[in-house]
């Protein structure tokens, strides 16, 4: 039971890069992060709600103990609910000519001609970053439809050795755990 379940966690986080990804009126490919990626930090903001109204019995702690608890109470629901927010709304919009990502009130664009160095970074699941002169890019790995950004990229001529690199890391874990990955 525990290694169906941990097979199907797997296939279900890392084998979403490998999925075709959703597309617009336009044909333009959309990669957005999959509910589960958001609702975990809204379930954190819950559970620290629950915790900040719990802390007011007088019986389980002292008056300066309940002051603090709620002060990192609401630190915790502040960060949480932040980042449920700010990945509930995040989203790529890869053109055939420029990419384009939304970030909560922040809008970045960058054509595929002006890209000097694709990098990848590993914070938040593994986002890669495309740099030009003027501006750069992240893009997060964990969403659907990566593979056929990546393909995109690679016919644009732009070489991505570390981001390949860490697809197929991803590939060769799930296979691992019994999943046939094909790209």
């Amino acid at each position: 039971m525990k290694n169906l379940l941990f097979k199907s966690v797997m296939k279900s986080m890392l084998g979403l890069i490998f999925e075709p990804g959703k597309r617009n009126g336009r044909g333009e490919l959309i990669l957005r992060r999959t509910a589960g990626t958001w609702i975990f930090p809204l379930f954190g903001f819950l559970l620290a709600a629950v915790v900040f109204f719990l802390v007011n019995d007088p019986s389980i702690m002292t008056a300066e103990e309940t002051r603090q608890a709620k002060q990192i109470m609401t630190g915790i629901m502040c960060f949480m609910g932040a980042m449920s927010v700010i990945m509930g709304v995040s989203t790529t919009i890869a053109a055939h000519d420029k990419v384009t990502t939304y970030r909560l009130f922040i809008r970045r664009s960058i054509r595929f001609e002006e890209i000097e160095e694709v990098s990848y970074i590993k914070p938040f699941a593994g986002c890669v970053v495309l740099r030009g002169a003027r501006t750069s890019v992240r893009i997060p790995m964990d969403t659907r439809g990566f593979l056929e950004f990546y393909k995109q990229l690679k016919e644009h001529g732009l070489q991505a050795e570390a981001v390949e690199r860490e697809l197929k890391n991803r590939a060769n874990t799930l296979e691992s755990v019994g999943h046939r990955v094909v790209w």
